[in-house]
């Protein structure tokens, strides 16, 4: 099954709604889920927006992360702007560290 179909299907969305968020016509939406034409990249962007997914993901490009670095993943994903930048700073420092003593 086609990628965009199955995420598509998931999030219960119709080929028409999907295609009026993208601000394009029901047949060229279509077109993706048939591979009959491949996405722009604003395209993507705009679907990796409303499907909440990475362009990776979209095209087909499975991302392996173990149980750990997923839990880190979403532990991030729940940080506001400046605990981000704090967090990312925190992560370089280890990485220093761990560099001086290896």
């Amino acid at each position: 099954m086609n990628i965009l179909k199955e995420i598509r299907q998931k999030k219960g969305l119709t080929q028409e709604e999907v295609a009026s968020k993208l601000y394009l016509t029901t047949s060229a939406y279509q077109n993706y889920e048939l591979d009959k034409a491949e996405p722009n990249i604003q395209t993507y962007i705009r679907l990796s927006g409303l499907y909440n997914k990475s362009i990776d993901e979209l095209v087909g490009n499975e991302l392996k992360y173990n149980s750990q670095q997923l839990e880190c993943l979403e532990y991030i994903s729940q940080l506001n702007q400046a605990n981000l930048i704090q967090a990312i700073f925190y992560i370089k420092t280890l990485l220093l560290y761990q560099q001086q003593k290896n």
